[in-house]
């Protein structure tokens, strides 16, 4: 009798520890099942949130009423900031209750008055005027190409990349885009563990660039953040790019992706481009550089401060400061307004960030977007 009694029991104790298992291991599951619910939730909120960043910036866009210069002192080109909240449910016009109580609660979170927590997360928003930046489309038009090649040489020389030859990096783009399969730089592409053919067409986006012989990712993306907001357009500290690169090391340096774009663009915005462009197109001169985005600070450049005369106010500067103001070289390529956009909107809902970057075409009948990109943010 003990002996069955002892075989009972063990039989007991192996199908409590067998029950003890499957409940620890629904149990895990269950919190697995939970802890993918709740990150799928979040990140799905902070996508929506990303996307409602691309929607209210290109809201602002459209409600420049002057369309004639574009500045980088103007609404959008400040970095954004909202908060996304639950709508507020307009009243049943059924219900006698319904008072006003409801068109003021909404009024006051329309213009950010209301300051208690929201539960749609958050979304900092950027708008980067894609024509401050040269257009490497001029590469594929034999009319503009040798100026645009000369900037662009200039440009690189200028970002002071180790063991980098620019004229051959910019004889790489050139061969890239031209309709022809002959060039000094064909057989490279055919020659590699994992070939491939130059396009011999116009680059798609600068990420192509990455394609080229002697392209590399510190040149193409360099090791450091660009900062796109200047000092002198209600920027704060953080965003000062004067202030951010007195801090910069020996070994940081910007990216090429920083200063050159793929639209069908030829000309440069005077009005909002980087002190590194107007350096390449102006002969390599910074001192004119920097002198027009002091300028600019105060008052912004029109089209006729553009006209190629020493009178006119861009033509007095530069002669001014020693230099010569050259139709084809300077003037035919500056524009004070621009037509192309980047949005970055990163949207953020409990910790999970999500970052969605638009590429929209501000024409003179609309804001269209041409380009769409959803990634997660580390």
């Amino acid at each position: 009798m003990s002996d069955t009694r002892g075989v009972a029991l063990i039989i007991v104790l192996a199908i409590v520890a067998i029950l003890s298992v499957l409940v620890i291991e629904f149990s895990y599951s269950v919190w697995v099942d939970m802890y993918l619910s709740a990150n799928y939730m979040s990140r799905t909120q902070a996508i929506e949130a990303a996307k409602a960043g691309v929607e209210y910036a290109i809201y602002v866009l459209r409600r420049d009423e002057d369309r004639r210069i574009d500045s980088l002192g103007e609404e959008w080109a400040q970095p954004l900031e909202i908060t996304i909240g639950e709508l507020v449910p307009p009243p049943d016009p059924d219900e006698e209750e319904a008072t006003t109580d409801w068109y003021d609660e909404l009024s006051e979170r329309m213009t950010g008055r209301l300051v208690e927590p929201r539960v749609g997360g958050t979304a900092r928003v950027l708008i980067i005027d894609e024509e401050r930046k040269i257009g490497l489309s001029t590469l594929g038009n034999a009319v503009f190409r040798p100026i645009f090649v000369e900037i662009l040489e200039r440009l690189i020389e200028e970002m002071n990349v180790p063991n980098m030859s620019a004229s051959e990096l910019v004889e790489q783009m050139v061969d890239w885009v031209d309709e022809d399969d002959v060039g000094p730089w064909e057989y490279v592409y055919e020659t590699l563990v994992d070939p491939y053919l130059a396009m011999n067409r116009p680059f798609d986006t600068v990420h192509e660039l990455r394609l080229l012989a002697d392209m590399t990712d510190t040149l193409l993306y360099g090791t450091v953040p660009y900062p796109e907001v200047e000092p002198g357009y209600n920027s704060d500290e953080d965003t000062d790019w004067v202030d951010y690169e007195s801090r910069l090391g020996p070994d940081d340096a910007y990216g090429l992706v920083n200063f050159v774009h793929c639209q069908s663009a030829y000309t440069v915005n005077v009005n909002t481009a980087p002190r590194e462009v107007l350096t390449a197109i102006f002969d390599g001169d910074s001192i004119v550089a920097e002198e027009i985005i002091a300028k600019r600070q105060d008052e912004p450049f029109g089209r006729a401060d553009l006209n190629v005369d020493e009178k006119s106010r861009l033509g007095a500067l530069v002669t001014e400061l020693g230099g010569e103001y050259n139709k084809f070289k300077h003037a035919r390529w500056l524009d004070v307004k621009s037509s192309f956009f980047r949005i970055e909107s990163t949207g953020e809902y409990r910790g999970v960030k999500v970052k969605v970057t638009a590429l929209v075409l501000w024409s003179d009948r609309d804001v269209t977007i041409q380009y769409y990109r959803i990634e997660n943010v580390e």
